[in-house]
């Protein structure tokens, strides 16, 4: 006779619920972990059920709290071992079984020995044995079966069947109705059981999962070196995947692969199979879970046996299409890669591959520029000489021949040359910032009330309908390079000449009352748009400012750094009056201090 444990009706508990339990054992308190429940034996208190009506069970004392004791055993349970062992446990003790075993199936199918117990001590039964026909035939069926000495029941569940529970008896003995249908409810107690303790585990991994992908990608984010993504990888692997043998294969110019990290690989193995040709661009993950038994790796057998190598996943490194690398993990024993943890490892190869990506392309573009950069410092450097002897040609041209027919054109040439000149100084001095050198500076006693005064007088005479103005207060006198900051004031008068409105001319304050700087302000009428005002002094920043300008932009940058190049700082501030002034053009002021002692600035 058999029972459909997926259609059987429960009666006295509800399913998925905890049966009561009974009066006279509610004294004794909450029951310890791990500790066993100790309940009546069955020859002490023999199962006597009586059905009626539709086929339940009776609320008769011994069979009421033989079920409640049995099922809240099961549903206590907080791990699948602690489950297999309580079913089989109080099944056995509640039917008077000499021997049970349970069988679940793997993710191939196959049913293994979860748990076993008998009578007699100690079940011979492994894991590795094959489960019993009728155990196999019951899994088929589905069904409850009870033959003399013998019942399996299935664990049915709405989503299939987990496997089977096996129980013998002495002599004859088939169970009853009312014996099937105890195994039937304890069996559905347990099967739900077992999945309440797979959802709580499932929810657990996958938070783990989750905050190693973050673990992962906030190490990637924050990275200033590859090397330091390459260390969170294998961090993240050796936690995902269960192993410390892992490594990292990156794809060079000429598309071989080579390790740029690695944990638990020896230097023979690295060096036999670096070099490999990389993959083709749709690679998929090699999975070999036993290189034994893998023939494509017949050549590399002595190696992976010297090893210690018994499985290896290989997983692409790819990104925009394009493969990078690699990223290998090594087991020592053979070993298949589960399909959730298979994810795990294309996540974090994913997060490995937009990092190598993204730093590969920061130092292609670092690489452009410094190139750049240094090629810009290369030809202002060697048009120097052709256009020193331009200048000195047209030098040469107007003392031989004074003519006006000359002067003129000669003229241009001259004040072209100059313009080129300090254009092509301007290229080096931004080429030395750009490549790290810096600007070379030669201090030297100055007073820099005479220094500006030359700087004024030459620009006054370019420039006579911009009215320049001087106001010097205090000691002037300090250690600088006069040339540089004869570049730098040169820079900031013309500046103001050039952009401020003329008939109101320039201001220059110089303020040495302070014992260790002095302050040098330049103002003129007329406003900086805001939107220009937080990169004045970045390169470019101010090559469109006017229609009128004609230099490359980097004025304000080169004299940011010269004054810098001193241990100083430059300042600009543009706002309107607030002297109910009728002109309100308002007015723009650079303000350069400058260290008395010559104090270089570390960069």
């Amino acid at each position: 006779m058999t029972v459909d444990p997926g259609t059987q009706e429960d009666s006295g508990t509800e399913a998925g619920e905890d049966a009561p339990a009974p009066d006279d054992l509610e004294s004794d308190g909450e029951q310890p972990h791990g500790e066993r429940r100790a309940h009546p034996s069955a020859a002490q208190q023999p199962l006597i059920v009586q059905t009626g009506g539709a086929g339940g069970f009776l609320e008769l004392p011994a069979a009421g709290e033989r079920l409640a004791w049995a099922t809240a055993t099961v549903a206590d349970a907080e791990t699948p071992e602690e489950v297999h062992r309580a079913l089989l446990d109080e099944a056995a003790a509640a039917l008077g079984a000499t021997a049970a075993g349970l069988w679940l199936l793997d993710d191939e199918g196959a049913a293994r020995l979860a748990a076993s117990t008998s009578a007699d001590g100690p079940s011979r039964l492994t894991s590795a044995d094959p489960a019993p026909g009728p155990v196999a035939e019951t899994i088929r069926g589905r069904e409850l079966i009870s033959v003399a000495g013998f019942a399996c029941l299935p664990l049915v569940t709405p989503h299939g069947c987990l496997g089977a529970m096996a129980l013998t008896f002495d002599g004859d003995r088939e169970l009853d109705e009312a014996e099937r249908r105890f195994l039937v409810l304890l069996g559905r107690t347990a099967w739900r059981t077992l999945e309440r303790l797979a959802r709580l585990e499932a929810e657990r991994a996958s938070r783990a999962r989750a905050e190693l992908l973050y673990k992962l990608a906030a190490a990637v984010i924050g990275a200033d070196r590859v090397e330091d993504v390459f260390d969170a990888a294998l961090d993240a692997i050796a936690a995902a995947l269960g192993t410390n043998r892992s490594a990292i294969l990156v794809q060079d110019a000429d598309d071989l692969m080579r390790f740029r990290a690695w944990r638990g690989l020896s230097d023979e193995y690295r060096r036999a199979v670096e070099g490999n040709t990389a993959w083709k661009r749709d690679a998929q993950p090699a999975l070999v879970s036993d290189v034994e038994g893998e023939v494509s790796l017949a050549a590399y057998q002595p190696l992976f046996r010297c090893e210690r190598i018994g499985a290896l996943a290989i997983v692409p490194l790819v990104s925009g299409g394009r493969l990078l690398g690699k990223l290998m993990v090594t087991y020592d024993q053979p070993r298949a890669l589960s399909p959730t943890e298979l994810e795990l490892a294309r996540a974090i190869a994913n997060h490995l591959a937009a990092a190598v990506d993204r730093f590969r392309i920061m130092a292609d573009l670092q690489g452009t520029v410094r190139f750049n950069e240094m090629f810009t410092g290369i030809l202002g450097h060697d048009l120097r000489n052709p256009l020193a002897a331009i200048i000195t040609s047209a030098r040469l041209a107007m003392s031989r021949d004074s003519s006006d027919r000359l002067r003129k054109p000669l003229a241009r040439i001259l004040n072209s040359g100059g313009r080129m000149t300090r254009m092509i100084d301007q290229l080096l001095d931004f080429t030395r910032v750009r490549l790290g050198s810096g600007i070379p500076v030669a201090a030297v006693d100055v007073d820099l009330a005479t220094l500006i005064r030359q700087v004024m007088d030459e620009l006054d005479e370019a420039d006579p309908g911009c009215p320049l103005r001087l106001a010097i207060a205090g000691d002037t006198r300090g250690q600088w390079d006069p040339d540089r900051l004869s570049q730098v004031f040169s820079n900031l008068v013309a500046n103001a000449v050039h952009h401020g409105v003329a008939e109101h001319g320039v201001d220059v304050t110089l303020d040495g009352g302070a014992g260790d700087v002095v302050r040098v302000e330049i103002k003129n009428r007329g406003l900086i748009p805001p939107r220009r005002m937080q990169t004045m002094f970045e390169p470019m920043a101010g090559a469109s400012r006017t229609s009128a300008s004609r230099g490359l932009g980097l004025g304000l940058f080169i004299t940011r750094e010269l004054v810098r190049a001193h241990g100083g700082s430059i300042q600009v501030r543009s706002e309107r009056p607030d002297d109910g002034a009728a002109d309100d053009s308002g007015c723009t002021a650079f303000t350069a201090v400058l260290p008395r002692a010559f104090a270089p600035s570390g960069g």
